[in-house]
């Protein structure tokens, strides 16, 4: 906390009170909020973590050659065993689900491959990302990374989207569904700036896209689900006051 920000927070809510930043003698003051400390993990702070996690950009890349190759595919299995349990109806829905996740994925895979004819920061990005975001109506808006030759710099595909999506919903026609996908057509959850974009603007309830992993034996490839979340699901744990900033 800074001195700023001092009227914001409950004394409490900080780590020796602020380490000097609530003064004696203003602990009546009135605060406007009090955040209690949380002990959690990296794990569960960052959930939905990108299926290339812990590899290379060489690995990658050859990962991504992989599932295009049709070597590595997204399981559907237990889509189709579970509709052998369920209702017509229910059948239906899961069927129109199915088709979301396609149109919606290739869509931002198109984006990310329109990315590939105007960079020139390949040898540093060798991964593109796309972004495709449904809104109610039905329409479908889309968005490229756009590389930096620094990573801090680059502006993420999910991001771009912020300007079109506030005047969306300024309009009445909210985003209802966002996907993340590279020019191999693997999902990704959105990354950082994109997650606290969704969640503290009041989109905390859109459905996105994301790629799951079943844990698997050592040497084993792990098997990769597609499922849809809420935005929320992307910051557990955000302060409820953040979609009033």
């Amino acid at each position: 906390c800074q001195q700023r920000d001092a009227d914001l927070f409950d004394a409490e809510g900080c780590i020796g009170k602020c380490r000097g930043a609530i003064q004696s003698g203003e602990d009546s003051k009135p605060r406007k909020h009090s955040l209690r400390l949380l002990k959690t993990t990296l794990k569960d702070l960052y959930t939905y973590p990108s299926p290339y996690t812990r590899l290379t950009a060489i690995e990658s890349r050859l990962l991504g050659e992989q599932f295009k190759s049709g070597e590595i595919q997204y399981d559907s299995v237990k889509a189709v065993d579970d509709a052998q349990h369920h209702t017509q109806t229910q059948q239906q829905q899961q069927q129109q689900e199915l088709y979301g996740y396609a149109s919606l994925r290739q869509s931002a895979q198109e984006a990310a491959v329109s990315s590939l004819r105007t960079t020139n920061a390949l040898d540093n990005h060798p991964i593109q990302f796309g972004c495709a975001v449904q809104f109610e109506d039905g329409t479908i808006q889309t968005s490229f990374q756009t590389s930096g030759l620094e990573y801090g710099c680059t502006l993420d595909a999910v991001s771009q989207m912020a300007t079109n999506v506030l005047a969306n919903m300024q309009n009445g026609n909210p985003a209802v569904a966002v996907a993340q996908a590279d020019q191999y057509g693997v999902v990704h959850a959105p990354f950082a700036p994109a997650r606290a974009f969704l969640t503290e603007h009041g989109l905390e309830g859109c459905k996105v896209l994301v790629t799951t992993h079943d844990s698997c034996e050592q040497g084993q490839t792990s098997i990769w689900r597609l499922k849809w979340i809420v935005a929320k699901d992307l910051a557990p744990n955000a302060p409820a006051w953040t979609n009033t900033l």
